[in-house]
């Protein structure tokens, strides 16, 4: 048997064993554990509790769905595991509709590990955004005609917006839900990145330059940060329905112009992590674009279709602290080019996909929970 197959064998067996305290649960709607398969069994509806009725800590990373879906896919729910497990970080998801379909089998997984003995680290919350965004420069904008005119954007304008709500008011990490965690996160503290670096190129310093912006895929900011309040205060005033990156990653990028101190844009040559440091950026630092983004946007496709061997995956990530998989700008080429999601480990022998490498060692409950994945 395969190394990886024994492993997936090992963590289906104890996941196995966790649904079984399901059966003995009383809890009406939820999982139990079928005699025979002794895997579990959902129905029904899960009730979500108010973001805003819970005390809430600092030390968090917040996933969101702004959207009306009542379900939580594979990759999704591996997001979720992979910060359970690796980010030492307490893990909320935060959801526009106040129920879970636990019909869908990654919804089902997700949440009995959510209602086990990890219920300490994953929590999954209801959140009405006009509630949260009352007394800030956004409280109108979710009822906005601007918000209306957004069309196809608007689900990812209204997460632009709502991300940073949350970090300001309980500081935290956010992060996109199609990543992959894969190292504790605890030490970084007002930290940012940028998506856009395809080769390292240096400044006259030596210094590597990190790209021409940031991403808002994922950061962490103390609650009441002078970044984050400079992004709130700016979003509906220069609000731009129809360009997708304006009011997420290009406000970001203008905010830390504006705390780093700079007239104008960032030259180009200061975009390094030196120069965009703590001292100079009120507490801000930049980090090193391998850190959250070890492919960047712009070679997605080589982060998806590349095969490589478990070792050679490990050492190419063994800089980041996550792995992003740029699931909204994959969606048109999935559909283009035949891809349907990753298979099992059988069909790709010993070079794989890196989803797959990653899935098997920080998500496999959920890579399980899915076929394909």
């Amino acid at each position: 048997m395969r190394l990886e197959n024994l492993l997936v064998f090992v963590l289906s067996s104890l996941l196995q064993n966790e649904f079984a305290r399901c059966a003995e649960e009383e809890e009406a709607g939820f999982c139990s554990a079928d005699s025979e398969s002794c895997k579990p069994v959902c129905k029904g509806q899960r009730n979500l509790e108010n973001l805003l009725d819970q005390e809430i800590g600092s030390d968090n990373i917040f996933f969101l769905e702004t959207g009306p879906k009542q379900t939580i896919t594979g990759r999704e729910a591996c997001a979720l595991e992979s910060a359970v497990g690796q980010s030492g970080l307490h893990v909320i998801m935060v959801r526009a509709n106040r129920t879970l379909d636990l019909a869908d089998n990654s919804t089902c997984y997700i949440s009995s590990l959510f209602s086990s003995s990890h219920s300490n680290k994953l929590s999954i919350f209801y959140l009405d955004f006009e509630e949260i965004a009352k007394g800030t420069p956004l409280e109108n904008f979710y009822t906005s005609e601007a918000l209306v005119l957004s069309y196809d954007y608007k689900y990812a304008h209204v997460a632009d917006a709502l991300r940073l709500l949350l970090v300001q008011k309980y500081g935290g990490f956010y992060a996109d839900t199609d990543y992959v965690i894969t190292k504790p996160l605890t030490g970084l503290q007002n930290v940012l990145a940028s998506d856009q670096v395809t080769e390292d190129e240096l400044n006259a310093e030596g210094h590597i330059l990190q790209g021409y912006k940031v991403s808002n895929a994922m950061f962490h900011f103390k609650k009441d940060s002078p970044l984050l309040e400079c992004a709130i205060r700016k979003f509906v005033p220069n609000y731009l329905p129809h360009v997708w990156a304006h009011n997420g990653p290009d406000l970001l990028q203008t905010c830390l112009t504006e705390v780093c101190g700079f007239d104008g844009e960032i030259p180009a040559n200061k975009m390094t992590s030196e120069d965009i440091n703590r001292e100079k950026c009120q507490g801000v630092q930049l980090l090193s674009y391998r850190s959250f983004y070890p492919f960047a946007w712009l070679s997605s496709i080589e982060l998806h279709e590349q095969r490589k061997t478990k070792k050679e995956w490990n050492n190419y990530f063994d800089r980041s602290y996550a792995v992003h998989f740029y699931h909204s700008s994959r969606k048109n080429m999935r559909s283009l080019n035949g891809e349907h999601g990753i298979l099992t480990p059988e069909y790709y022998g010993a070079r794989k996909p890196a989803y797959l490498v990653l899935a098997l060692q920080y998500c496999p409950i959920s890579y399980n929970s899915v076929k394909p994945f």
